[in-house]
């Protein structure tokens, strides 16, 4: 595995960015043939990660967790997709490092 996902990893099995979120990989593809073998590993990578794939009851429980935290809606979505999956952490830019929501203790990616 890649050392760019071994710390996601070391804290138990992640989930699977969202498909928007595969610029980086583009880039670096479109750089050079190593380069390109190097993303189609990551890729590959994250083919053995769980994915979300949120339910009615999904979305309503992340509608009550947005309201009982006062965070926007997509933000509760993620959440609700950790709890979901027994993850105990979640990684987030947007969330606050530190807090638990539901029981899943947010970590900021580059801290």
């Amino acid at each position: 595995m890649r050392e760019g996902l071994r710390a996601p990893w070391r804290a138990g099995v992640p989930a699977r960015p969202a498909p928007g979120q595969s610029g980086s990989c583009t880039t670096a593809s479109s750089r050079s043939w190593a380069a390109g073998a190097w993303a189609a590993g990551i890729v590959e990578d994250f083919g053995t990660w769980p994915v979300f794939t949120p339910s009615i009851s999904d979305i309503l429980a992340a509608a009550k967790l947005g309201r009982r935290y006062g965070i926007h809606f997509w933000d509760a979505l993620i959440v609700q997709g950790a709890v979901s999956l027994d993850a105990d952490i979640l990684w987030s830019e947007d969330l606050n490092a530190g807090q638990r929501y539901a029981g899943v203790l947010v970590r900021h990616p580059f801290a």
